[in-house]
């Protein structure tokens, strides 16, 4: 585990992968199932359209999205079905994550940077609510930023350095957690501290156990 310094003071989280559980094999499954299509026949449709890139930053809206993946599959699925496909790659929210993203709040600045969409963020708020009783992510940050608002995504440059630059961020004090190589050599290249996490399986005791002041 690497060492974070005495001196961070703010944290700027990833969303799937280190504070939301995901599976974008789900996702594919979800879309064959939907389709009517092979797995492999599925992978070949979804990765020949940068429909999804698109959509994360907001150059194509939720509906445009569904009508353009409607037509890539021969059997036309109904736009219902494929909002229902897209969002099986979020799972849910461990209880232990919510808990120390409370804790953490009254020490340090929380921030979220997430490439995602209209559509996920709806649903994984939805999904929020119904396991934890908070309605909007939005409520354990002291700021949220995703892509699809913002015209941008990771591992851009210019989705860093809104962050840093509108709140006034000293990069020496930030510590930024993501579970994507790319991700992280970007967020390095803004300057930024970081901590690769394991997928699905972050570690927070152990990564915020390091930091010496006063128990959390």
């Amino acid at each position: 585990m690497q060492t974070i310094s005495p001196s961070t003071d703010t944290l700027i989280f990833d969303l799937g992968g280190v504070i939301l559980n995901i599976d974008h094999e789900a996702a594919v499954r979800a879309f064959a199932q939907v389709g009517r299509t092979s797995l492999q026949q599925t992978r070949t449709i979804l990765e020949a359209s940068s429909v999804f890139q698109d959509l994360e930053t907001g150059t194509t809206s939720p509906e445009s999205f569904l009508n353009i993946l409607q037509k890539l599959f021969p059997c036309r699925p109904s736009t219902g079905d494929l909002t229902w496909a897209w969002n099986q790659i979020l799972l849910d929210f461990p209880a232990d994550r919510i808990s120390w993203l409370k804790k953490l709040r009254k020490k340090f600045r929380l921030f979220l940077l997430s490439n995602t969409n209209a559509l996920h963020v709806e649903a994984f708020n939805l999904i929020l609510q119904k396991q934890h009783g908070i309605p909007d992510i939005a409520e354990l940050f002291d700021k949220v930023y995703y892509s699809h608002e913002m015209g941008t995504r990771k591992p851009q440059d210019a989705i860093f350095r809104q962050v840093i630059d509108e709140n006034k961020l000293n990069t020496e004090t930030c510590l930024f957690l993501e579970d994507t190589q790319e991700n992280i050599e970007a967020a390095r290249r803004n300057g930024l501290k970081t901590i690769a996490v394991e997928r699905n399986k972050p570690n927070y005791k152990a990564i915020f156990s390091q930091f010496p002041a006063e128990p959390l």
